[in-house]
């Protein structure tokens, strides 16, 4: 008995969904509509409860100096930069009252490391959304000023330092200008005034053996002084000099508008048209969620209405 009583519950159940398919099929057209009309009463009330908001993705070369080597690198580490700017923008965020959050317009959503052209030089991409597409900017140009002012330090100390490395270079150059070389010439030019006196000397006939010997010894001796002031001198002015003033272009050219370079955006795209801070797919199944319950009641409802009509309350089971 029990069987067959849960065998007829069973085919009663694929009666009643087939009835209920059969009603939704006839009532097509106010399922279609119902649909149509949640999709439609969604996206509205999604509209006037979320604001739409602007969209921007700037990637931002974090500035550079020129090393000894000719090559560039960061100001700053690239990554800790990231994570400050994490700390600043976005997690500072949450802790903002409401008016705060409402006054700011803008909210900065990621922040990322990119490689361009050199995986040597990684860049920063910043997304952010806002209310207007000003306010894209201003975030955008919040972000870079941040950069910009973590550099000035480094910045600063990096001239200095190269300031400090032309001026001793340039004091040596002058020491060796002003009192190096002019004592090598002087010391070459007492040393061949002595040469002569000595040579005036040995040509006397009075002199003995040993006297002509030490003598001769002596001006050996002045010749080879010379000729290692001389080679001395020569050095200093074709070889020390020369890179002395090597250095100088070569810090320079390290000090230059070119091979110092703050923050700076490499690119700024804001979206033309504002979206939803929510997928749309989502609204799209929430709207369509809605209009099938509402539909199924409307046409559950129309059905029963018919019903009582019909047979009256007595005819509902």
């Amino acid at each position: 008995m029990e069987a067959e009583k849960s065998v007829s519950e069973s085919n009663n159940d694929k009666v009643e969904v087939k009835r209920f398919l059969f009603l939704l099929w006839k009532n097509r057209w106010v399922f279609a509509t119902c649909m149509g009309l949640g999709v439609v009463l969604a996206f509205v009330y999604a509209y006037m409860m979320i604001k739409p908001m602007y969209e921007g993705m700037g990637v931002i070369d974090t500035g550079y100096i020129l090393n000894e080597n000719g090559g560039k690198g960061r100001i700053l580490n690239t990554v800790e930069v990231i994570k400050e700017i994490e700390e600043v923008f976005i997690e500072s965020a949450k802790f903002l009252t409401p008016e705060e959050a409402k006054e700011r317009k803008w909210a900065i959503k990621q922040v990322d490391v990119v490689d361009l052209k050199n995986p040597g030089l990684p860049f920063v991409k910043v997304t952010v959304r806002g209310e207007t597409q000003d306010d894209v900017k201003a975030a955008m140009n919040a972000v870079l000023e941040y950069i910009q002012d973590k550099n000035k330090d480094r910045l600063e100390k990096h001239k200095i330092n190269l300031d400090y490395l032309i001026e001793r270079i340039e004091a040596r150059i002058k020491n060796i200008q002003e009192n190096t070389l002019p004592y090598i010439d002087t010391k070459i030019s007492r040393s061949t005034a002595d040469i002569e006196e000595l040579k005036k000397e040995l040509k006397k006939e009075s002199l003995t053996p040993t006297q002509y010997q030490t003598l001769s010894n002596y001006l050996g001796q002045l010749q080879i002084s010379i000729d290692g002031s001389e080679s001395s001198k020569f050095s200093i002015q074709n070889q020390t000099l020369l890179e002395l003033e090597q250095e100088i272009a070569k810090y320079n050219l390290m000090r230059g508008d070119d091979s110092i370079k703050n923050a700076s955006f490499v690119t700024l795209n804001i979206t033309p048209n504002p979206k939803l801070g929510v997928k749309r797919w989502i609204i799209l199944v929430l709207g369509l969620f809605s209009g099938i319950v509402v539909s199924v009641l409307l046409i559950s409802g129309r059905e029963l209405y018919t019903e009582i009509r019909r047979n009256g309350l007595a005819g509902i089971e």
